[in-house]
């Protein structure tokens, strides 16, 4: 039996290249009064991290570069993604053949969802589906490392099954995935 099936979701799954694009050029638009960016420019952006191009285009304040960038992008995230054709279906095929007992969450928030009804509903998700699976919830910047044969977790993380949630890894920590979870 498969451990995983991994997917990215920003340009895999989800169709999110207009989200990004307006993002940057919301960016710009803001702490670049005296220059405007071509397309070109704008597309050349996707790839480095935020702040090696705030850095590049705000040289003197990148922390703002990436703030402006994440406010659009977070403000209009909702509005503005679509699941690529086929993926939904492709999704479901998969879970059907039964080909993985764990399902990985990325983005998972476990609280503070204060009055964010998307998070709340994707939060009842996982759970929902914890009761077929178990799912491994990974909040960002936690990540999965495949080295030989062996399956590390870094990051704070949960395993939710059976509608419990328990933290399994802390953000200074490291485990060993292993058939126990």
């Amino acid at each position: 039996m498969l451990k995983a099936i991994l997917f990215d979701l920003d340009g895999t799954l989800l169709n999110t290249n207009n989200l990004i694009f307006n993002s940057f050029c919301q960016a710009f638009e803001e702490l670049l009064s005296d220059r405007t960016l071509s397309d070109e420019e704008i597309i050349d952006c996707i790839g480095p991290t935020l702040q090696q191009t705030g850095e590049k285009y705000c040289p003197e304040n990148p922390e703002k570069f990436v703030e402006c960038y994440r406010k659009y992008y977070q403000n209009n995230h909702d509005e503005m993604i679509e699941v690529f054709p086929g993926v939904i279906k492709m999704l479901e095929s998969l879970k059907g053949l039964g080909l993985t007992t764990i399902n990985i969450e990325p983005h998972f928030i476990l609280e503070n969802l204060n009055d964010d009804y998307n998070k709340k509903l994707q939060r009842n998700a996982i759970i929902k589906e914890s009761y077929n699976r178990t799912i491994i919830a990974l909040t960002d910047g936690a990540y999965i490392l495949q080295t030989n044969n062996e399956c590390k977790l870094y990051g704070e993380s949960y395993k939710i099954k059976n509608g419990i949630i328990d933290k399994i890894c802390d953000n200074d920590e490291c485990v060993i995935l292993n058939d126990s979870l």
